[in-house]
C-alpha cells in the first residue's frame, strides 16, 4: 500500500509522458496501420485521438464521432458503438440501431447482432441486406470465436436442435447449431463475452443470489469460476481480455450507488492483482501486448446524465498500469479503447465436450 501510495504522489511526474494538445483542429484525420506496439484510443470531444502507450505521438484518427471503436484483431476498423464502423477508408454506419449489440468478425467482414428482442442478425461489414440466422428461441449474447470459423452464443434453446434450457451454444457462421458447451443450472442470465489468449470462453453469469466471472476451456469442456459478486444486483461488468501470451483479465464489480461506485479487479497470469487505490474505481478499457493494462478514469464513475454536456462534463483521465508504474496518457477522455493487432488466434477445437453446468 505505502508503494502505491508513494507511487501516485509522484504521478504528476510520471504524467509529464502525456503530450500536450497538439493535435489541433486543422490536423487530418487518418486511422492507418496500428503501431507495433499499439495504441491507446480515445474521443475528445467529437474527435477520435490515438496515443502511444508512452503518453507520446498524439494525433486524430477521425472526425465526428462520439465513442471510442472496439478495434478488431487487425486493427484496421473497429465499431464505435453499435451504430459506425470506423476504417481506414472511411466511418460508415453499420445498419443496425443504438439498442442492439454488435460485433465485428475477426477477419472484418462481417457484423454480427444481438436485438432488444433477442434475434441474431448479420450482415456484411461493407454493406448489404441484414439476414436473420436465429434458430434458438431467443439470443442474450454472441461472439465469434477468435479464428472466425464458428459463433458462440447465449440464449435458450428450441427443445428440437438444442436443449429448451438456457446455456451457451456452438453455432457456424451461417447459425446453425452445432452443439451444447455448457447448460445453465442455477444461471439465468449470461452476457459479457469474451476470449482469452487460449482460447478460453470469459463471461459473466447472474445467478439466484449472485454475479460469477466464469472460464469455459471449450476443448476440455470444463468452467472455472474466477470472482463473484455478494448479490444478485451487483453485476460483472466492463470485462476485458488480453489476445497476448501470459493472458489478462479485467472487469467491475459492484452497481452504481451513492458513494459506492463499482471496483474494478484484475488478473495477470492466472493470478489475481491489486490495482492502486487512486485507481479503484476506473474503468479496464483494454490490454496493451506488454501486459499493459488500460484505464479511464472519470470524475464521476457512476456518470453524470445523459447528453453532450453531461458527457464532457464526466470527460475523464486515461491511464497505463504496468506492474507497479502507473502513467497518465491522454486527458479530456468520454470514451477509450485500446488498438493492438492481436497474434495468431487459437484455432477451434475439433473435439469439444458438452453440456458443462452453469
Amino acid at each position: 500500500m505505502k508503494r502505491w501510495l508513494a507511487l501516485l504522489g509522484a504521478l504528476a511526474v510520471l504524467a509529464a509522458g502525456c503530450t500536450t494538445r497538439t493535435a489541433d483542429a486543422s490536423q487530418p484525420c487518418q486511422v492507418g496501420a496500428a503501431p507495433a506496439a499499439g495504441e491507446v484510443t480515445y474521443v475528445e470531444g467529437a474527435r477520435l485521438m490515438a496515443v502511444g502507450p508512452d503518453g507520446q505521438g498524439r494525433r486524430c484518427l477521425a472526425d465526428h464521432v462520439d465513442a471510442a471503436p472496439h478495434w478488431g484483431p487487425r486493427g484496421d476498423a473497429g465499431l464505435a458503438g453499435p451504430t459506425r464502423l470506423v476504417s481506414a477508408g472511411q466511418a460508415s454506419p453499420t445498419g443496425f440501431t443504438p439498442a442492439d449489440h454488435v460485433s465485428l468478425s475477426p477477419a472484418g467482414t462481417s457484423l454480427l447482432a444481438v436485438t432488444p428482442d433477442g434475434r441474431l442478425m448479420k450482415r456484411p461489414a461493407a454493406g448489404g441486406p441484414v439476414e436473420d440466422i436465429g434458430v434458438i428461441n431467443s439470443y442474450d449474447a454472441a461472439i465469434y470465436h477468435p479464428s472466425g470459423q464458428a459463433i458462440v452464443v447465449a440464449g435458450y434453446g428450441d427443445g428440437e436442435t438444442a436443449s429448451s434450457g438456457y446455456g451457451i451454444y456452438l453455432a457456424d457462421t451461417t447459425g446453425a447449431l452445432q452443439g451444447t458447451l455448457a447448460a445453465a443450472e442455477t444461471s439465468h442470465h449470461i452476457d459479457s463475452l469474451a476470449w482469452t489468449d487460449d482460447g478460453h470462453l470469459i463471461f459473466a453469469g447472474q445467478h439466484t443470489d449472485r454475479w460469477d466471472l466464469h472460464s469455459l476451456d471449450l476443448a476440455a469442456g470444463t468452467i472455472t469460476t474466477l470472482a463473484s459478486t455478494t448479490a444478485p444486483d451487483q453485476p460483472i461488468t466492463d470485462v476485458v481480455t488480453s489476445p497476448f501470451a501470459g493472458g489478462g483479465i479485467a472487469w467491475q464489480e459492484g452497481a452504481c450507488a451513492p458513494g459506492r461506485p463499482p471496483l474494478t479487479k484484475m488478473r495477470l497470469a492466472g493470478q489475481p492483482l491489486d490495482l492502486p487505490p487512486a485507481l479503484a474505481t476506473a474503468t479496464p478499457v483494454g490490454w496493451l501486448g506488454d501486459a499493459t493494462l488500460v484505464l479511464l478514469q472519470r470524475p464521476d464513475p457512476c456518470g453524470a446524465g445523459i447528453g453532450k454536456a453531461a458527457r464532457a462534463s464526466s470527460a475523464g483521465d486515461v491511464y497505463t498500469v504496468r506492474g507497479t508504474t502507473v502513467t497518465k496518457v491522454a486527458t479530456g477522455a468520454v470514451d477509450a479503447t485500446v488498438r493492438v493487432v492481436h497474434p495468431t488466434p487459437p484455432p477451434l477445437p475439433t473435439n469439444i465436450p458438452s453440456d458443462a453446468p452453469i
